[in-house]
């Protein structure tokens, strides 16, 4: 099995297998105003398919989702709270979100606004930086040494700060930087551990 931190293209690694840790997207769309399940999102975009004049690429650019009747929208979430109430604690339905639930039947039944508009989105730049395999982040404290790729020098600072403009060229309403670190997989550090010191 390969990891983010066996890989010099960790970024685009991240990207590819976005779908599964989209969760740890959700505290941030959701500081920007963006409901992380009720949204669209375009992964790894060339820019000039978005505005010709920009060259580059768009690592991930989230927008909301619009509902032809929103306060339709909003009532059935609210009906949809209501009826849980009725149902047992530890029945199925309770583990399913009300909005993604309303969501779901709202989108079957073409209550979505399609294509979206574009009026909030927000763009993502990705960078990784990485451990090294000789560092146990549970055994020992991290400093600046312990890490590969970590884009601290002034050329590679100004190269960010490029991306990061490019993303507001392209008139997004909001633009992060996720700056990931990638560590081997704590059950794989955590044997370690565990043999060091039988």
């Amino acid at each position: 099995m390969s990891y983010l931190i066996e890989n010099n293209q960790c970024e685009r690694t991240f990207l590819a297998g976005l779908g599964w840790s989209w969760d740890c997207l959700a505290p941030i769309l959701r500081s920007f105003g963006i409901h992380p399940h009720c949204c669209w999102g375009l992964i790894e975009v060339d820019m000039k398919e978005l505005v010709r004049s920009l060259k580059g690429d768009v690592d991930i650019l989230v927008g909301r989702i619009n509902w032809k009747d929103p306060q339709l929208f909003e009532n059935a979430v609210q009906e949809h709270v209501d009826m849980l109430k009725s149902y047992p604690r530890n029945a199925l339905i309770q583990f399913v979100t009300p909005d993604n639930f309303v969501a779901d039947q709202f989108t079957e039944r073409g209550e979505l606004v399609w294509p979206p508009k574009p009026d909030h989105t927000v763009g993502f730049e990705v960078k990784c930086s990485r451990l090294n395999s000789d560092v146990n982040p549970l055994t020992a404290p991290i400093t600046v040494a312990d890490m590969k790729s970590t884009k601290a020098s002034s050329r590679k600072q100004r190269k960010i700060r490029l991306e990061i403009e490019k993303l507001n060229r392209l008139g997004c309403d909001g633009v992060a930087l996720l700056d990931l670190i990638a560590i081997r997989p704590l059950m794989a550090l955590t044997w370690e551990h565990g043999t060091t010191h039988q």
